[in-house]
């Protein structure tokens, strides 16, 4: 099966090519959000790497959120144009599980982190299988989880600021990227195989609203 998997959720582009013969990896980390320019250079050079054409692919896996407003449209978008154009089937995934799942050999307890700013972060928990929701939230929201753990480890693109705010546990930070993107691949072809393709209107999942619709929100209440 040669499957593409693209993940612009957070500031670093992450694309990979898995096919029966070899997995073809290209991640760029970028303190910009610049992915859409980005995205048909990087593809066009995983396939050439794979010697396939776009037609060739079987399965498209992206993130489905949480993370970036503007990002996890970039790559969803992409990819269904790719799978609307060539009938190609198209799943999305939780972006904290695909980071759990490249934590997935790390034993015990384990906190997926990514900055939402404003002082909070998307956040997730796992050991062997997941213990809540993934959840736009502080500290406070794990509290449930974290007493029943003496330890744990946290991953994902934020790991390490968070890490700092967790107390009176013995904390470890993990950098799994490496792994992410095969975990992505891996994560989307088990939703495949038990679910199928996404429904034609399966779009980012956002656990929180835009600052543009908090701004409407705001002119809308002071209208009145």
């Amino acid at each position: 099966m040669n499957v593409l998997a693209l993940d612009t959720s957070t500031s670093a582009f992450y694309a990979a090519l898995k096919t029966d013969s070899g997995f073809f990896n290209n991640s760029l980390d970028s303190n910009s959000m610049q992915h859409s320019e980005r995205i048909i250079p990087v593809l066009d050079s995983l396939l050439k790497q794979a010697g396939l054409a776009v037609k060739n692919l079987d399965l498209l896996v992206c993130t489905r959120g949480p993370g970036s407003f503007t990002g996890l449209r970039i790559a969803m978008s992409a990819l269904k144009g790719i799978s609307y154009g060539l009938n190609i089937p198209l799943v999305s995934v939780s972006t904290l599980e695909a980071w759990a799942e490249a934590a997935s050999d790390i034993e015990g307890l384990k906190i997926v982190a990514i900055d939402a700013k404003k002082q909070r972060y998307y956040l997730s928990a796992f050991d062997k299988e997941r213990l809540m929701p993934d959840t736009d939230g502080t500290v406070a929201d794990l509290e449930e989880v974290l007493k029943k753990y003496d330890s744990l480890t946290v991953v994902g693109p934020d790991a390490e600021s968070f890490s700092s705010m967790i107390e009176g546990k013995d904390v470890k930070c993990a950098d799994v990227s490496a792994s992410f993107v095969s975990a992505l691949i891996k994560k989307g072809i088990e939703s495949f195989e038990k679910n199928g393709a996404d429904h034609i209107g399966q779009g980012p999942v956002y656990l929180r609203k835009s600052d543009a619709e908090y701004a409407l929100e705001q002119r809308l209440k002071e209208g009145k």
